[in-house]
C-alpha cells in the first residue's frame, strides 16, 4: 500500500487528523507513505511506534508505486485533510490516481477519504480533482465543499473524530477554563469581541487559557493570554507532535468551553468534552462546513458575526450544547468506523511488501 500522508510540520492537526486513516490501511499490510520534508516530531503524531515505511521524496515514492502497479496488487490512498486546488498539487494526484489505474489488471485500488477542496483555484485544478475522484473506490469528503467540486462521493467526519477520550468520562472531569484556539494569520480580535470573552469569562466564572495548536500563532496567543488575563499554553521548541498534543488535549479536557477559529482546535476539543464554539469575527465559514456533517450547526451559526451581534452565553445552554457534542461524537466515531471497517475490507490481500 501507497499512502499520500503529507501535512504541515507545525500543526499538531495535520498529524493527528492522519493517524485514524494511517491505522485503518496498516491493519491489512505494509504502508509506504510520503510525508514530504516533514520533521521526526510530526512522525510522533502522525505514526507513533507503527512500523511505516516513509519516504520524504515524492519522486522515490511514486516510482516504486508505478513499478508496484506494474507487477502486483497495489492499493493507493490518497491525502486526507484540505486539497489546495493548484494545479501543480491537483496534477500530482491525478498523475498518482494513473497508477492506481494501472493496476485495476492486478486488482488494484484506490481510496481516498477525509480530505476536502479549499475554495478556488482554476478549472483545470479543479478538473484534476474530479479526474482523480473518479479513480476512487471509496470517496468520502470531510466536508460539502469536495462534494460540490466533483459531483461524487459522501460527505462524513473528519477523521480527528476518531481520537480523544470516552464520552462516558466527560462527566466526571472538573471544567474551570474557557479555552481560546485563534488562528495567527489573521485580523486580531476587535476589542468588541475581546469584551464580548471577558463578559463569558466572568458570566461562567471561567479561566483563560489560551493554546497554541499551530505554532505560527504563537504570536496571537500571547496577545491574547495578555489581554485576558489568562494562562498561555505555548508549543516550546523541541516539543514533538505527540507531547504537545497531550499538552492541549489536557487543557480541553479542563475546559468547559472551547472558542475560536482553528478548525482541528475545535474538533479536539470536542473530543475531549469541551463545547467547541467558532465565534470569531475573521472566520470565512470553515467551522460551520465541517462541523455541519456531524450535526452541530452551532458551533459555526455565528462564525464571521460582528461582536455587537455574538449573545451571552448561560451554564444552561452550554449543558444543552454538551449533550449535543456527546451524541455527535458518538455518532461521528461510529461512521468512521464504519469508514475503516470498508478500508480494511477494500484493502483486503494487498501485498505484505509494497515494492
Amino acid at each position: 500500500m501507497f499512502a499520500w500522508l503529507a501535512g504541515e510540520d507545525v500543526n499538531i492537526g495535520d498529524s493527528l487528523l492522519r493517524r485514524p486513516y494511517l491505522a485503518a490501511l496498516a491493519e491489512r499490510g505494509d504502508v509506504h507513505a510520503w510525508v514530504k520534508n516533514v520533521s521526526p516530531a510530526y512522525l510522533t503524531g502522525l505514526i507513533g511506534s507503527r512500523e511505516v515505511r516513509v519516504s520524504r521524496s515524492f519522486a522515490a515514492w511514486f516510482l516504486r508505486a508505478l513499478w508496484s502497479s506494474l507487477t502486483r496488487r497495489t492499493v493507493i490512498a490518497l491525502n486526507a485533510g484540505e486539497v489546495r486546488p493548484s494545479v501543480k498539487r491537483t496534477a500530482m494526484m491525478a498523475v498518482v490516481s494513473c497508477v492506481a489505474r494501472l493496476s485495476r489488471r492486478h486488482d488494484g485500488r484506490l481510496i481516498w477519504v477525509g480530505a476536502t477542496v479549499r475554495a478556488g483555484g482554476s478549472q483545470l485544478a479543479r478538473a484534476l480533482v474530479r479526474f482523480s475522484a473518479q479513480a476512487a473506490d471509496i470517496l468520502q469528503w470531510r466536508s460539502l465543499a469536495g462534494r460540490a467540486v466533483t459531483g461524487l462521493g459522501d460527505v462524513g467526519p473528519d477523521w480527528a473524530f476518531v481520537e480523544g477520550s470516552e464520552t462516558v468520562s466527560w462527566s466526571t472531569s472538573v471544567r474551570d477554563s474557557l479555552a481560546l484556539v485563534l488562528r495567527g494569520d489573521r485580523a486580531a480580535p476587535s476589542d468588541e469581541w475581546i469584551d464580548w470573552v471577558r463578559g463569558l469569562l466572568e458570566s461562567l466564572q471561567l479561566e483563560a487559557v489560551v493554546v497554541v495548536q499551530v505554532k505560527h500563532d504563537a504570536d496571537r496567543a500571547f496577545d491574547l493570554a495578555q489581554l485576558l488575563g489568562g494562562r498561555l499554553i505555548d508549543w516550546p521548541d523541541g516539543r514533538s507532535h505527540s507531547e504537545q498534543e497531550a499538552v492541549v488535549r489536557a487543557v480541553y479536557r479542563g475546559s468547559l468551553l472551547a472558542l475560536g477559529d482553528r478548525l482541528h482546535g475545535l474538533v479536539v476539543a470536542a473530543t475531549e468534552g469541551a463545547v467547541p464554539i467558532g465565534w470569531v469575527e475573521s472566520s470565512r465559514g470553515k467551522i460551520a462546513e465541517h462541523f455541519s456533517p456531524v450535526g452541530l450547526q452551532f458551533v459555526g451559526s455565528l462564525e464571521g458575526s460582528s461582536a455587537g451581534d455574538l449573545p451571552p452565553l448561560s451554564r444552561a445552554d452550554l449543558r444543552a450544547w454538551s449533550d449535543e457534542v456527546s451524541r455527535a461524537v458518538e455518532e461521528a466515531r461510529g461512521h468512521l468506523a464504519s469508514a475503516q471497517s470498508l478500508i480494511s475490507a477494500t484493502v483486503g490481500g494487498a501485498c505484505s511488501q509494497p515494492g
